[in-house]
C-alpha cells in the first residue's frame, strides 16, 4: 500500500493507522472464565498480540491505538452490562459482540482528532521550513520502498486497472443465461454479490435489478451485448473485463458452512483458455465468515493485438474468466462479492463461473453394519485372504466364511499376538513366495477396537462402506490414485521394506506428532483393554501377525500441544544417530494451520533427513485439522467429511500442497472418511461427528480407538502392498526406483533454508522434560519458578505458578516421567549462586550460535518472560526479546522464539559453552524446551 500510495498519488498521502483488537482477543476478553484485560493485549505486547503492530513499528507509521488507551481506563466495579462482557468495548444487546458501540466510536474520534490537532500545531511552532525538510527527508525514505520489492500479485494490486464490485458506480454487470442459477442479492446484510444455487431466506435480498438499498445501482446486465454468450448454460456467469499485465483478482466468500467451489480460467472471447485453471473452496476450517482472494494471470501474448480498446467490446479475441462451481451433498451457495480488480488498461475479458452439478454423497445404509462388527470379531479371518480382498467381497460373504486364516490369530478383546520371531513371514521373491495382494491380518482386532463401550460409530460406518473388505478400494481411497495433480514418490519406501525383509529385521518406524497420536481419546482414561490401540501400537501389532511377510517396530515420539513446523527437528533428533531408520511418519494434521510457514517446514526435514545414513523414506498421515473438528461437530448446518476431503485437501488440509508439490506419500483418513456411508441416526459421539467418533469423556478432538485402527489397517494395508510390488518388480527396478529419488531429493540444499530452518537442521543439543539427558537448570534459593506439570505429563520450568488439584510442582526427580528430569545443572556454576527471584538460568552449548525455545502460548492466565543468550561473565550477546505467553487463539499449544549468538563475542576457549537467561515479568510463564545449534 505505501509503494501504491507513494508512485500513483501525487502528492502521496500520509497514512495513519488504527490499531483496536482482533477479533479473537474480544472473544477470549468476553467469553473464556478468567478473563484477560486490555493490557494483556497492549503495550509491549502489542508486538505479538496486533499482527499490524510489527509492521507499522518497522516502516515507522503512526497509529493512535485504542488498545493501549482502554489499557489506561480503571476497572469498571461492577459486572459489565455489554452484550460482549467488555465494558471498554462496548457493544449493544442487539449487535454482534465484536460489533462496539457509539462510545468507543467517539472516543476513537476524539483522539484521532487531539492528535491532528497536536501536530498542526507542532508544525506551527517548527515553522513553515522545518517542516517541508522533515517531509522531505520522510519522502525520500518513503521513495526507497520500489516496486521491484513486490510479488507479481502486489504489483497488480498497485496497479489496479478496474473493479466491478456492488460498491462500485460502474456497477456489477455480469452475463447470465435465461435459465441461470445465479442471482445477484445479498445474503448477509449489505453484503450483495452474485451467489449460485441460492434461495433468498428471510430478509436475505435476491435477484435485485437495479437494488435501489445500495449505495450506487448494480447493473444485472453487461451494456454491450456479446452474441457467443446469448445461450449460457444455468451453471454459467460471465463478467466482461478489462486487462494490461493480466492480472485478475477474485474476491470470494470463505465460511464454514452451506459453501461450495468453484474452478476458474481466464479465456478470451473464443473460448480459448489462457490461464491455468484454478479452483476455489470456499468452505475454510475457521468459525467465521469472511472474504478471501485468488489471484488468476493471463498469458497475454495470446491475446490479439487488436483486442486492445474499443475494438475488444467486438466479437473479436478479448479475453474471459470461466469459473465452475460445485457443492456437496445438499444445494449450497457460492458467492461472488466482487471481483477485486483488473490489471491496467487493454483488452476486454470475459469471467465465466460454472456451477458442476449436484454431488450427493455415497448413500450406501448397510442395515448389516453392526452385524459386521460382531461377526469380524468371531471370525477373526476370512478364507483365501489374499484373493478375497482384491476384489469387492460383499458383507454377506465375509459373515459367511467358514475358514479361518489361522487358529492363532484369533483375537479377544484382551489380547494381542505375541512378537513372532521365526522367518517365515519374510519375503523371498527368488523362491516366489512375494506376500499376498492383501495383509491377513486386514479382518483380524475390529473386535477390541470398536467395542470399547459403546459400539464405535467410526468402526460402523467404516465395516459398511465399500472400502471393508476390499483392501484395493481402501488403497485407493486413502492413497488418493484418482487425483491425477498428485503423483508421491515412493521408490525409496519401497526399498526400505524390501532390505528390511531380506535382512530379516523389523522394518523400523519414529513417529511424530501431537496429543492424538500420543493416543489421547483412545489409551487412557480407564480404557485398561484399550492398551496397544492407539494406532502406532495397532500398526505394529498388526505386523506381528502369525503369516505377516514383515515386522515392524514403530517407536512413537509424539508430544501434546506441539505444532509440526516447530518440534519436528527435537522430535526427531535424538534418532539423528541410530543405525537404521527405515521410515519417518508424520500426523500432526490436527494442530496444523499455516500452510506457508508447514511448506517450509517439510522441505527443511528432507533437506535434515537426507543427511541421515541411509536416509528414511516419508510418510505423513492426514486427518482433520482441529478447527474442521469443530467445524463439522458444532455449527448448526455441518459439513461433512467430503467437504475437507478429495480435491478440498488443497485448501483445507495445511500440509497437502508441500506434500503434492514435494511429491511425498500419504495416507487421508479424511478421504477414507468421505467413502464412508452416512451414519442414518443421530451420533452419539462427544465429537458429533460419527467418522471421528469420541469417547464421552474425552476432548471433542481426541478421537476414539476406532479412528486409531482404521489408520493403522490403512497404514499396514500400504505398506503390505509397496512390500509385494517391490517384491514382484524384482531388485534391479527397485534400487534403479529408489537411485532416481535419492537424485531428486539431493537437490534439496541447506542453501534454500532459511537461518532458522538451517538451527533446525543442525541442532548441537535438546533439553526437555523427555529427554535422557534431562532439563536442568539454575535458579536461586528463592525462585519464583518451578519445575513441574500444570498439566497432564507436560513437565516445564514455570514461573509463578501455584500446583492446583492434580498439577504437579517441584518435582525433583519426576519419577513418572519416561525419562527423570533433572532440576538442576550437575556442574556448578558460582557466578549464578545468586540469581534473582525472577530469573532461571540455562547453560547452553552452541555450534552456529542458534537457541530455540519453546514455551506455553495460552488464552488466559499467562504472563511473559524477557530473555537472551549471554557468556558465562554475563555479557549479554545475542537479542533481548520479550516472549508473549498469550495469544488470541482460544487453544493452548506450544510457540517457538529463535535467538542467534554473535559467536564472535564468544571466548574461544568457552568451547561453544554459553548461558540462556529469562526473567519473568510477574504472571505465570512456562519453557518446555530449549534446542541448541
Amino acid at each position: 500500500m505505501l509503494n501504491y500510495l507513494q508512485k500513483n498519488w501525487e502528492p502521496a498521502p500520509a497514512v495513519l493507522f488504527l490499531e483496536t483488537f482482533t477479533g479473537n482477543a474480544m472473544h477470549i476478553m468476553g467469553r473464556v472464565s478468567e478473563k484477560p484485560d486490555a493490557c494483556s493485549f497492549a503495550g509491549r505486547d502489542l508486538q505479538t498480540t496486533d499482527p499490524f503492530y510489527p509492521v507499522l513499528a518497522a516502516l515507522q507509521i503512526p497509529m493512535v491505538s485504542y488498545a493501549d488507551m482502554a489499557c489506561a481506563m480503571p476497572a469498571l466495579g461492577r459486572g459489565s452490562k455489554s452484550k460482549n462482557n467488555v465494558p471498554f468495548l462496548y457493544t449493544y444487546v442487539s449487535e454482534a459482540d465484536h460489533h462496539y458501540g457509539c462510545g468507543v466510536h467517539f472516543i476513537q474520534a476524539q483522539s484521532i482528532h487531539v492528535f491532528l490537532h497536536k501536530l498542526l500545531h507542532d508544525s506551527c511552532i517548527e515553522g513553515y521550513q522545518a517542516t517541508l525538510s522533515t517531509a522531505a527527508a520522510e519522502d525520500a525514505a518513503m521513495q526507497q520502498l520500489q516496486a521491484q520489492n513486490l510479488s507479481q500479485v502486489e504489483r497488480c494490486q498497485t496497479d489496479l486497472q478496474s473493479f466491478l464490485s456492488y460498491l462500485d458506480h460502474r456497477g456489477f454487470p455480469a452475463l447470465v443465461g435465461p435459465s441461470s442459477t445465479w442471482l445477484f442479492g445479498a445474503d448477509s446484510r449489505a453484503k450483495y454479490g452474485w451467489i449460485a444455487n441460492w434461495k433468498p431466506q428471510g430478509n436475505q435480498t435476491g435477484n435485485q435489478t437495479d437494488a435501489p438499498g445500495l449505495p450506487q445501482s448494480p447493473k444485472r446486465g453487461a451494456a454491450t451485448h456479446y452474441a457467443q454468450f446469448d445461450d449460457l448454460p444455468a451453471t454459467d456467469i460471465v463478467f466482461i473485463i478489462h486487462l494490461k499485465i493480466g492480472g485478475v483478482l477474485v474476491e470470494y466468500l470463505s465460511t464454514y458452512n452451506n459453501i461450495g467451489s468453484a474452478s476458474c480460467q481466464i479465456e478470451d472471447l473464443s473460448g480459448r483458455i489462457i490461464s491455468p485453471v484454478s479452483r476455489l473452496n470456499g468452505l475454510w476450517d475457521k468459525h467465521m465468515s469472511m472474504s478471501s482472494q485468488a489471484t488468476f494471470f493471463a498469458n497475454m501474448t495470446q491475446l490479439a493485438r487488436d483486442s486492445k480498446g474499443i475494438a475488444a467490446f467486438r466479437p473479436l479475441l478479448p479475453k474471459a474468466v470461466a469459473c465452475r462451481s460445485s457443492h456437496v451433498a445438499r444445494e449450497e451457495s457460492l458467492e461472488r462479492r466482487h471481483f477485486g480488480g483488473f490489471c491496467k488498461h487493454a483488452p476486454v475479458s470475459v469471467v465465466r463461473l460454472r456451477m458442476e452439478g449436484l454431488r450427493v454423497s455415497d448413500a450406501v445404509r448397510s442395515t448389516r453394519s453392526k452385524d459386521l462388527l460382531s461377526t469380524v470379531a468371531d471370525s477373526a479371518a476370512a478364507a483365501s485372504a489374499s484373493a478375497a480382498f482384491g476384489s469387492a467381497v460383499t458383507s454377506s460373504a465375509v459373515t459367511s466364511s467358514a475358514a479361518t486364516v489361522s487358529d492363532s490369530t484369533t483375537t479377544t478383546s484382551t489380547n494381542w499376538p505375541a512378537q513372532t520371531t521365526g522367518t517365515g513371514g519374510s519375503v523371498d521373491a527368488e523362491a516366489g513366495a512375494c506376500p499376498p495382494q492383501a495383509p491377513e491380518s486386514f479382518l483380524w482386532g475390529w473386535d477390541q477396537a470398536c467395542h470399547l463401550g459403546a459400539t464405535d460409530e467410526a468402526c460402523e460406518v467404516f465395516l459398511a462402506s465399500k472400502m471393508f473388505p476390499n483392501v484395493s478400494h481402501l488403497l485407493a481411497v486413502s492413497t488418493r490414485v484418482a487425483d491425477r495433480s498428485y503423483q508421491p514418490r515412493v521408490a525409496r519406501l519401497k526399498l526400505r521394506l524390501s532390505q528390511a525383509a531380506k535382512e530379516k529385521r523389523p522394518f523400523r518406524i519414529i513417529v511424530i506428532g501431537p496429543s492424538n497420536t500420543i493416543g489421547r481419546g483412545c489409551s487412557g482414561h480407564g480404557r485398561g483393554n484399550a492398551k496397544g490401540l492407539r494406532w502406532s501400537d495397532a500398526l505394529q501389532n498388526l505386523s506381528n501377525y502369525t503369516r505377516s511377510p514383515l515386522q515392524m517396530e514403530v517407536i512413537n515420539e509424539a508430544l501434546g500441544a506441539t505444532t509440526f513446523y516447530n518440534i519436528w527437528s527435537q522430535q526427531l533428533g535424538k534418532h539423528s544417530k541410530d543405525s537404521y531408520v527405515d521410515l519417518v511418519a508424520v500426523d500432526y494434521t490436527l494442530t496444523a494451520a499455516d500452510k506457508l510457514v508447514n511448506s517450509r517446514a517439510v522441505l527443511a526435514m528432507l533437506t535434515y533427513l537426507q543427511r541421515w545414513k541411509p536416509p528414511p523414506a516419508v510418510l505423513f498421515l492426514e486427518t482433520f485439522t482441529g478447527n474442521a473438528i469443530h467445524i463439522m461437530g458444532h455449527v448448526s448446518e455441518k459439513p461433512d467429511a467430503c467437504s475437507f476431503a478429495g480435491a478440498n485437501l488443497r485448501t483445507t488440509d495445511p500440509l497437502f500442497p508441500a506434500l503434492a508439490a514435494l511429491q511425498i506419500p500419504m495416507v487421508s483418513y479424511a478421504d477414507v472418511a468421505c467413502d464412508m456411508p452416512a451414519l442414518g441416526r443421530s451420533s452419539a459421539s462427544r465429537s458429533k461427528v460419527p467418522f471421528l467418533y469420541t469417547y464421552a469423556n474425552e476432548d471433542a478432538h481426541h478421537y476414539g480407538c476406532g479412528v486409531h485402527f482404521i489408520q493403522a489397517q490403512s497404514v499396514h494395508a500400504f505398506l503390505h502392498k509397496l512390500l509385494r510390488d517391490s517384491c514382484i518388480e524384482g531388485d534391479q527396478a527397485t534400487l534403479s526406483g529408489a537411485a532416481a529419488e535419492d537424485a531428486a531429493l539431493q537437490q534439496l540444499q541447506a542453501n534454500s533454508l532459511s537461518q532458522v530452518e538451517r538451527c533446525q537442521t543442525e541442532l548441537q543439543s535438546y533439553m526437555s522434560y523427555l529427554d535422557h539427558r534431562g532439563f536442568p537448570a539454575l535458579v536461586g534459593a528463592d525462585s519464583t519458578w518451578q519445575f513441574g506439570a500444570d498439566s497432564r505429563a507436560k513437565y516445564g520450568w514455570i514461573a509463578n505458578w501455584k500446583p492446583q488439584g492434580n498439577e504437579t510442582g517441584n518435582v525433583t526427580d519426576a519419577p513418572r516421567l519416561p525419562m527423570r528430569a533433572k532440576p538442576v545443572a550437575a556442574t556448578h556454576y558460582a557466578q549464578f549462586d545468586d540469581l534473582p527471584a525472577t530469573d532461571i538460568v540455562f547453560i547452553i552449548h552452541l555450534g552456529i550460535g542458534g537457541v530455540l525455545v519453546e514455551y506455553l502460548s495460552t488464552y488466559n492466565n499467562i504472563g511473559s518472560a524477557s530473555c537472551q543468550v549471554e557468556d558465562l561473565s554475563g555479557r549479554i550477546i545475542s537479542q533481548v526479546s520479550r516472549l508473549n505467553g498469550l495469544w488470541d487463539k482460544h487453544m493452548s499449544m506450544s510457540s517457538q522464539a529463535v535467538f542467534f549468538a554473535n559467536m564472535t563475542q564468544l571466548a574461544r576457549d568457552s568451547k561453544g559453552t554459553a548461558a540462556f537467561r529469562c526473567r519473568s515479568e510477574g504472571k505465570k510463564f512456562k519453557i518446555l524446551s530449549i534446542s541448541t545449534c
